[in-house]
C-alpha cells in the first residue's frame, strides 16, 4: 500500500509514480496522482501484474506499457482524470531482444497484454479502447548514422478492456 503524489510545479513533477522492468512483478494497491510522463511505467516486462491500483490527475498517462513481453495483466484499477488513461508503445527492435532473452530465460514467446475489469473515468457498457503503435526504427545511413538519428514507421493498434467496471473499486490507502 503506497501512496505517490506529485503536487508541485510541473517542472519538478515525478516522471513516473512506479516502474516496473523485469519478469513476474505484482504492483497491487497502490494510489499514484500528480505524474508527468506515467502513474506506472511498465517497461521490458513479462508477466507484470497491475492490480487494484488507484491512478488519478497524471499529465501524461495513468499506465504506460512500453515494448513489453507480454502477458501482462492490468486488472481491476481505477482510472480517473488522466490526461490518458493507459497507453502501448511496441518497439519491434527492442521486442526481439526480449523475445531473444525471454527464450532463454523463460521460455515463452511474445504474447499480448490482458486489460480487463478497470474503472475508466465513468461507467462504460462498450468495450474501453486502449491505444497503442508498434513502431519500426531504421537507422539512416552516413553522417546521421554517427549522430544517432533514427526513422521510425508506426502502425496504430488497439487492446480492449472487454468488461469495464460499471463503479470506481474501493481500494486501500495509507
Amino acid at each position: 500500500f503506497n501512496s505517490i503524489s506529485s503536487t508541485e510545479h510541473p517542472s519538478s513533477l515525478l516522471e513516473f509514480g512506479i516502474g516496473s522492468m523485469g519478469a513476474f512483478t505484482n504492483i497491487s494497491y497502490n494510489t499514484v496522482t500528480g505524474t508527468y510522463w506515467a502513474g506506472i511505467l511498465i517497461t521490458d516486462s513479462y508477466k507484470t501484474m497491475v492490480y487494484r491500483n488507484n491512478l488519478s490527475h497524471n499529465y501524461g498517462y495513468g499506465v504506460l506499457l512500453q515494448t513489453s513481453s507480454g502477458g501482462d495483466m492490468i486488472l481491476q484499477n481505477n482510472f480517473m482524470n488522466n490526461s490518458e488513461n493507459a497507453h502501448i508503445i511496441f518497439n519491434l527492435e527492442y521486442a526481439i531482444k526480449d523475445l531473444f532473452h525471454a527464450q532463454c530465460h523463460y521460455n515463452h514467446p511474445i504474447l499480448q497484454s490482458s486489460w480487463d475489469g478497470n474503472y475508466w473515468d465513468y461507467p462504460r457498457s462498450e468495450p474501453y479502447a486502449i491505444g497503442g503503435f508498434f513502431m519500426v526504427s531504421y537507422i539512416l545511413p552516413s553522417i546521421l548514422q554517427l549522430l544517432r538519428i533514427w526513422v521510425y514507421d508506426r502502425c496504430n493498434f488497439y487492446r480492449y478492456d472487454e468488461h469495464p467496471a460499471q463503479a470506481p473499486y474501493d481500494i486501500p490507502s495509507r
